[in-house]
């Protein structure tokens, strides 16, 4: 016979019922009957309470590998071998209502800003040596054309 601490609740209540129709029960006074009846009561109800016990320590687990994104609220679980802070960042990148999410494509436009500014510069600094290039030119010829005009003064 198994210990009743491992039976399961349709053995204990027939181990029960059949201990109350054995002769040894005939002996007992009432006071002990009901402190069996009472004892066996408890047992099933401490059975119970390390089941739901199990089930909390399930849950627990589960809460461990569960992470929840407070600004979208999407609930994430962990799994694949994957730890909540992975899978956080990953989802931070994006939660488009993550305030990281927002900071990251701040620093994108900020990159192609700079990026733009060099193109920027490099195309003033073309255009101003084409300029001055332009320019020297210009002077020269008028340089050249006024040194001519004073030569053929003299």
């Amino acid at each position: 016979m198994p210990k009743m601490t491992e039976m399961t609740d349709e053995e204990l209540v027939s181990y029960r019922d059949d201990c109350f129709e054995h002769p040894y029960y005939n002996n007992l006074t009432e006071a002990q009957t009901e402190a069996h009846k009472e004892l066996l009561i408890r047992l099933a109800a401490g059975r119970e309470a390390m089941a739901r016990v199990k089930e909390l320590e399930k849950e627990v687990e589960r809460l461990k590998a569960t992470a929840v994104c407070i600004y979208c609220n999407k609930i994430m679980v962990a799994d694949n071998g994957k730890d909540k802070l992975s899978m956080m960042i990953d989802h931070m990148s994006l939660c488009d209502k993550h305030p990281m999410y927002k900071i990251g494509n701040l620093l994108i436009e900020i990159d192609r800003l700079k990026s733009d500014k060099r193109e920027l510069v490099e195309a003033l600094e073309q255009a101003e040596r084409r300029t001055d290039a332009l320019y020297d030119a210009t002077f020269y010829k008028i340089l050249t054309g006024l040194i001519t005009k004073h030569k053929e003064a003299l």
